[in-house]
């Protein structure tokens, strides 16, 4: 369900593992904005019930409730981007990567 990559960073001496990583920014109706660092964020789409991806939204919502569960709201995209921002900077600042950098995930329902 997701790919894993090893990076070595000879400079700082450690290895590190990479599995799909990225800030994502939740846009749900309201709007209501959630932003947070994840990983294999495809699961959003994935159907536990029926085990495969699935277009429906009120399944999207239901595993994002999950994923974004305790972020903090924002009813500002600007607002949110600019905390995304903040996310990715803190977790490239020792040369970690975010792999998919900052993306926006929207499910047209209510958190």
């Amino acid at each position: 369900m997701y790919s894993v990559s090893i990076i070595n960073n000879e400079q700082k001496g450690w290895f590190m593992m990479s599995a799909d990583n990225g800030i994502y920014i939740l846009s749900t109706v309201g709007p209501e904005f959630r932003v947070k660092h994840l990983m294999a964020v495809e699961n959003v789409y994935w159907d536990e019930d029926k085990h495969r991806e699935t277009n429906d939204q009120d399944t999207w919502i239901i595993v994002a409730r999950e994923m974004w569960s305790g972020c903090e709201i924002f009813y500002d995209a600007q607002m949110a981007i600019a905390e995304a921002n903040r996310l990715y900077e803190f977790n490239t600042r020792d040369g970690y990567p975010v792999e998919y950098g900052i993306q926006i995930i929207h499910i047209d329902r209510k958190f």
